[in-house]
């Protein structure tokens, strides 16, 4: 139980501390606009998964996740500085696709829903 708390503590520390890193630490202009929505720890707290949503099209998507792989070492870093840990998990980044699916799913929602009302009509 203890573990768990530690874990989400962690993640929490790690999810907090790496978006205020790339808001106000980075200087690179392809890093669009990123939220960090979430990361996911390993259960021996060697990797965090981080995961970002960057608001725009996809070229901006791309430029933003290759600027994310090249600073990952300064952002580790920076983190290492924040976070007082034993040993500091290693970053990866990842685009959050959910926001997209969850688009996805409510436009087919709306679709269904009008089709409905049309074959309700008739």
């Amino acid at each position: 139980m203890a573990a768990v708390r530690r874990q989400d503590r962690l993640r929490d520390e790690i999810k907090k501390a790496v978006s205020e890193i790339i808001q106000t630490r980075m200087k690179d202009p392809h890093i669009g606009f990123v939220t960090v929505t979430d990361v996911e720890l390993t259960k021996d707290l060697q990797f965090a998964k981080v995961f970002y949503s960057v608001y725009g099209d996809t070229t901006s998507q791309r430029e933003t996740n290759r600027s994310l792989q090249k600073a990952r070492g300064f952002i580790q870093s920076e983190l290492g500085q924040r976070i007082r840990v034993r040993k500091l998990p290693t970053l990866q980044f990842e685009i959050d696709h959910s926001a997209e699916r969850g688009m996805r799913i409510q436009e087919l929602l709306n679709q269904i829903e009008k089709e409905d009302d049309n074959s309700r009509q008739d």
